[in-house]
This record gives structure tokens, sequence and C-alpha cells, in this order.
């Protein structure tokens, strides 16, 4: 997912994006991804949470349908 840290995306739609082509990552993993810090992705990620854009089991971290759609309907994301 080079593409994805050298982007202008913001951080929702990166981690989104990531999880869309990985099927699961972890919160250390999207950090290291994504080179961006840990809180700015923590945020992220429980804004996504509550939102239904993804879902936590332990530290593992999904895309939902939701998500899938999200990603699908931004033609920009696809082509990052």
């Amino acid at each position: 997912m080079r593409g994805v840290r050298e982007t202008s995306l913001n951080s929702d739609d990166a981690i989104l994006l990531v999880l869309y082509h990985d099927e699961e990552a972890s919160q250390a993993e999207l950090v290291s991804i994504l080179k961006r810090a840990q809180p700015t992705i923590s945020n992220a990620v429980k804004r996504l949470d509550a939102e239904g854009f993804l879902h936590k089991s332990g530290k593992a971290l999904f895309i939902t349908s939701l998500g899938r759609k999200r990603v699908e309907s931004l033609p920009e994301l696809l082509a990052a």
C-alpha cells in the first residue's frame, strides 16, 4: 500500500483503503503503513468504528460492508 502514504488522503479514508486491500490490520500496522502519529490513527479508528465503517476484534481491525461501499463510492480512493 505504498501509494496510500504518498497521497494526501485524510486518515479515515487512508485507513479504509488499507483495510479494503489488506482485509485486516492492527492499529500499530496502520501507524507503520501510513506513517501517521498513533493518536491520529487511534482517533480515526474510534470514529470509523462508531460510524460502522470498520469493526474491531481484539487488536485486529476489519473493514465492514459499509466501509467497502464508502471506498468504492470514491473513485479517487481506488486510484491511490
